[in-house]
């Protein structure tokens, strides 16, 4: 019985992490419509490793610029505290 729940908290974590991915990449200013298609199939083709590779290249795209303005990610990254001093290589 322990292991069908962990299954299912494993598959119920896999399909919340390729959701919030597929919503970053679904916001994001940062690929075209195209590029949008490809990586939101890759999330969804490649379970864990595709999410994980999709969401380190918005992450690492992902620059704040005012809160009206969306890149990158929009939303799911506005949920991450970066801290201060974590954009200073802007300024």
């Amino acid at each position: 019985m322990r292991i069908e729940w962990f299954l299912t908290s494993l598959l119920v974590a896999l399909v919340a992490l390729n959701v919030a991915i597929t919503y970053a990449v679904s916001r994001s200013d940062f690929y075209s419509s195209m590029q949008k298609t490809v990586q939101i199939s890759l999330v969804w083709i490649l379970p864990i490793l595709g999410p994980v590779m999709v969401g380190v290249v918005l992450w690492s795209n992902y620059e704040p610029r005012g809160p009206t303005q969306r890149v990158a990610g929009g939303d799911l990254f506005d949920l991450v505290d970066l801290g201060e001093g974590a954009n200073d290589h802007h300024h």
